[in-house]
């Protein structure tokens, strides 16, 4: 009998996921055991306030874990072993309809943590145990700013033993069930093997904050997640006399013929306020253009996108007001069955709604203005 334990989670449903994969594969692997150690297994709530309180009980529950696995539902395609957990930014309301106060999940703590574990190794061991590795499993420095990636710093932020947060693409003709319970045992084997081979070196643990309070600062209510949040420091790449780089996404819908979703923006005092404009931002350090698209659409508007293609990129530059960028365009489709967007982010946007292509209203943002101007249509195949 092993005296060793790996933990290992998965999520309840939420959104459009009424069966969730990540949690359907974890429960199939329930007290086995994978290489030499017991799987300890949990199901974890898409709620802020609780999801800490629920892998802090985990953790306690065992002194002999030599690691941790949490898997969450991701995107389709291929398995994806995240490398880094941030602990900002989280504004996407749970399942309970909150959201931190502030946007972070340990208060006063690093703005981002990295596994431990050395993932290239793991790559490296799955190539030898698992059939076109290369095609089912990538690695990933974008864990999604919702549930996953919160749970994912929270356990890293413990410090007790190497962490990994492995996102899990939907169930699908071709990835059953039974094949995704495969290729996670596989992973979790090649994890411990590399865990065994090159020890992590973890600083000391910390003493497991009050994770009601602490590590959630406040939880904001349904009626009062209209309250403005601190505004949210983002890196940009704009050096003096030099442009800076941002990314507009065109979601269309297949309930939404010729439309395009557009939000009107309310910031202010600066340059493009009362204007109308796509879901956008700036690419984070180790984004894709796709991985940026899609992580902007959800944080502004909870939908999730897929069947990404790369559109113009525009070069838009308005020196009375400053404003000089370098615009890439994402085109994207929502992957649910609503076309109903949450305004995630009203401190900064009116709302969302789905507007023709062929008439926009007015006045628009300068990067989608000079968009329309080349006469682009992204409902031409061409």
């Amino acid at each position: 009998k092993t005296n060793m334990s790996v933990l290992l989670t998965g999520f309840e449903p939420f959104g459009t996921h009424v069966v969730n994969p990540s949690w359907e594969a974890v429960s199939l692997l329930k007290d086995k055991t994978i290489g030499g150690a017991r799987v300890v297994a949990a199901q974890l709530p898409v709620v802020y306030e609780t999801a800490p309180v629920a892998v802090q009980k985990l953790w306690d529950s065992c002194d002999d874990v030599v690691a941790c696995v949490h898997c969450g539902v991701g995107l389709r395609g291929k398995i994806r072993l995240e490398m880094r957990a941030h602990n900002d930014r989280y504004v996407r309301l749970d399942n309970a309809s909150t959201a931190p106060a502030t946007g972070t999940c340990v208060a006063g703590d690093k703005s981002y943590i990295d596994t431990s574990i050395d993932l290239e190794a793991v790559l490296g061991l799955l190539r030898t145990r698992m059939e076109d590795s290369d095609q089912h499993v990538e690695l990933s420095l974008n864990a999604g700013r919702y549930l996953c990636e919160f749970t994912y710093y929270y356990s890293l932020h413990l410090r007790r033993a190497p962490v990994l947060f492995v996102h899990v693409p939907p169930l699908s003709d071709e990835l059953t069930l039974p094949i995704l319970a495969q290729r996670l045992t596989t992973i979790i084997e090649c994890v411990l093997s590399v865990c065994r081979t090159t020890p992590a070196s973890l600083p000391a643990p910390v003493t497991a904050p009050d994770v009601s309070h602490q590590t959630l600062n406040a939880v904001l209510s349904p009626s009062a997640s209209l309250v403005p949040r601190p505004p949210i420091t983002r890196q940009t790449s704009v050096i003096m006399g030099r442009p800076a780089v941002g990314l507009g996404v065109i979601v269309k819908s297949p309930r939404q013929p010729g439309s395009v979703l557009i939000g009107m923006r309310t910031t202010p005092g600066k340059f493009g306020d009362r204007c109308f404009a796509l879901p956008g931002g700036h690419i984070e350090f180790g984004e894709t253009f796709a991985d940026c698209a899609v992580r902007e659409v959800l944080e502004e508007t909870g939908f999730e996108i897929g069947d990404l293609t790369q559109g113009p990129i525009l070069n838009v530059c308005n020196e009375q007001a400053g404003y000089h960028y370098i615009v890439i365009f994402m085109i994207g489709t929502i992957q649910g069955e609503s076309d109903e967007a949450k305004n995630l982010e009203p401190d900064k946007c009116a709302g969302w709604s789905w507007a023709p292509w062929a008439n926009l209203p007015q006045p628009l943002f300068a990067t989608l203005q000079a968009l329309v101007d080349t006469t682009f249509n992204p409902f031409l195949s061409s």
